[in-house]
């Protein structure tokens, strides 16, 4: 807060009204670029004002606007406060006109999530008409002011020029705060230019962040805040409704392709593969919510399951029989014929009557085999039987002769 000790000379407080025109520009580094233009109302020997010494100046200077001239400024420190007394040369009266520059330090005060705010105040014993312009740094949006209203806002450049004007009574104060940043602004761009881009998901977590950031404040410039986060919880809305139409037709695509990979493992006979396809070809199906499809893949699936479990019981069979070629080639003819008779059950069921005529023709070529060596057997006795029989005769015909 600057208060005004300006020094007048035999003038009654109703003879004096200056005019102050303030140009305010912050930065993001924390100091307030500050220039004044003074217009007297009156007879004046200096110009005075004081500040605080948590809010350093640096930088003043002064100069008359006519002729440019520089103006000298006096320093002096009295308790907490500084005071400077610009000594204007020899007496001035009214409508003279002189420019005060400073850099103000630490004025600028930064919020969370990249806020930043000033606070400027001037106070004065007479009456006093004041008008300023707050510059903001580049592509920086206004979020709100208190103490003063705007009257005016208008753009150049990428900064917002934000106007004032007010009429300041006796033993008044002229104050303005200006609370402004450029996140909600980069938010907002990105979540824009996403969404025009097509790329749903950025332009939706853009427009959420843009939500939480503006969520945080009671109220804003020229907006009804309530108003705005609804239009902004519309567009991740739309975002979202984007969304799930890409989803549908990545789907829609993504099954088209594994189906027509499955039924060219299908056509190929490769059925395992057929059915892992197949079922994938459902899923996305089924995520694009297209039924039809879903249950013609089904369908599939099911004929693929049991020519898979068919190729397994046909492997098997295949398995036993080879194995019985082996087992009778061995002239191991029982467990050739019991692995024949395996085959055969599993070739009835597969419905290969081919190999199930095969399997009953091997059946009997072993039980003809067996059935051989049993009746080998017998036939090899009696001849022994024979021949011992015969021998024996001609023994005992012999031994009858030798005792004749």
């Amino acid at each position: 807060m600057l208060l005004l000790h300006t020094i007048h000379v035999e003038q009654t407080h109703s003879q004096i009204h200056n005019t102050y025109e303030w140009t305010y520009e912050p930065n993001v580094n924390g100091t307030l670029h500050v220039k004044l233009k003074v217009t007297l109302s009156a007879i004046s020997g200096s110009f005075g004002f004081s500040a605080s010494e948590s809010s350093p100046i640096e930088n003043m200077k002064a100069w008359e606007a006519d002729t440019g001239n520089p103006i000298n400024i006096s320093v002096e420190k009295k308790g907490d406060r500084i005071h400077y007394t610009v000594e204007l040369p020899g007496t001035k009266g009214k409508g003279f006109q002189f420019y005060v520059e400073c850099d103000e330090t630490n004025a600028v005060r930064e919020q969370p999530d990249d806020v930043y705010y000033f606070y400027y105040g001037w106070g004065s014993p007479y009456e006093t008409t004041h008008t300023a312009t707050a510059i903001l740094p580049k592509k920086h949006e206004l979020l709100y002011t208190n103490y003063s209203e705007p009257v005016n806002i208008t753009s150049q450049m990428d900064r917002l020029y934000v106007e004032f004007a007010e009429e300041v009574p006796e033993d008044g104060s002229f104050r303005i705060g200006v609370m402004f940043s450029q996140k909600g602004v980069q938010l907002l761009k990105k979540a824009e230019s996403n969404f025009r881009l097509g790329q749903y998901k950025d332009a939706k977590s853009a427009y959420e962040d843009s939500i939480e950031f503006y969520s945080q404040f009671s109220e804003l410039h020229g907006k009804d805040i309530n108003s705005f986060l609804a239009d902004l919880r519309g567009k991740v809305r739309d975002c979202e409704v984007n969304l799930d139409e890409e989803r549908v037709e990545s789907s829609e695509q993504l099954g088209d392709e594994k189906y027509g990979e499955a039924v060219a493992a299908y056509d190929s006979g490769d059925y395992a593969r057929a059915r892992q396809l197949f079922q994938q070809a459902q899923n996305a199906y089924l995520s694009a919510g297209n039924s039809e499809k879903a249950d013609e893949c089904q369908t599939y699936i099911e004929t693929c399951n049991q020519a898979v479990e068919q190729g397994q019981l046909k492997t098997e069979a295949d398995t036993l029989f080879d194995e019985g070629v082996d087992l009778f080639e061995q002239q191991q003819y029982e467990d050739a014929k019991a692995k024949f008779e395996e085959a055969l059950a599993a070739y009835t069921d597969l419905g290969d009557e081919e190999k199930v005529e095969e399997c009953r023709e091997r059946i009997s070529s072993c039980e003809e085999q067996m059935g051989g060596e049993e009746d080998g057997g017998g036939s090899c006795m009696g001849s022994c039987l024979i021949v011992l029989a015969f021998l024996g005769a001609a023994l005992t015909k012999e031994l009858r002769s030798m005792q004749t």
